[in-house]
């Protein structure tokens, strides 16, 4: 059986140092989905991710990696930095005894 579910909810994203207080795609930075209390972005579908990333900064060969192979989601710009996810399924563990094919989408951010 596969579980999935949808995250994130859109605020002011102020990335800085330890990225305290920000915001991207309804989640703070530091956290992760389901590990959080905050509610779901309208434009990410319902239903749909298993876990959602805490939110990581990428170099700029990753950024532009991800930029040529066209995977970037719900891109959002917050003063010099890009924030932006990729999504990717897999098989995984999700108790003893139980797999299941699930849907993950990694926050973002560079620089």
């Amino acid at each position: 059986m596969v579980g999935t579910l949808a995250v994130g909810c859109t605020s002011a994203l102020k990335v800085s140092g330890q990225q305290a207080g920000a915001y991207y795609l309804g989640i703070p930075a530091e956290d992760e989905y389901p590990r959080t209390t905050f509610q779901s972005d309208q434009r990410v579908p319902r239903n749909k991710y298993y876990r959602v990333s805490r939110l990581s900064h990428v170099t700029k060969d990753q950024f532009e990696r991800d930029l040529a192979s066209g995977r970037m989601q719900f891109r959002e710009r917050h003063g010099e930095s890009e924030c932006y996810a990729t999504e990717f399924s897999g098989d995984f563990d999700q108790q003893p005894g139980v797999r299941a094919w699930v849907t993950i989408l990694e926050r973002k951010v560079y620089p």
